[in-house]
């Protein structure tokens, strides 16, 4: 079953769209990132982003729940934002249209 990570975001600057694409696909290729993840950003407004991530499995969220949180206190302290929520959960209902 797969697991998520739902976070909101406070930026102390405007967004820059751009440099956060360049920082996600960064990060996604890193050897430690476990196959089957997902990252969705998405803008709440000019100075708040949504993160969505998706793991495979729990196991794989908790085998990588200790880079996640090192990699959100990172961000926090060298980009200047701040985690305003965070839930995490197994996904028990899907949809997908094709």
């Amino acid at each position: 079953m797969k697991y998520v990570s739902v976070t909101v975001w406070k930026h102390s600057e405007s967004i820059d769209w751009a440099k956060m694409q360049e920082m996600l696909s960064e990060n996604m290729k890193k050897p430690d990132t476990p196959v089957g993840t997902t990252v969705r950003w998405f803008d709440i407004d000019e100075y708040t982003h949504g993160s969505v991530l998706t793991f495979a499995s729990l196991e794989a969220f908790e085998n990588h729940k200790s880079k996640l949180e090192a990699n959100r206190k990172e961000s926090s302290d060298d980009l200047g934002i701040t985690l305003v929520h965070k839930h995490d959960g197994l996904i028990r209902a899907e949809g997908t249209r094709s």
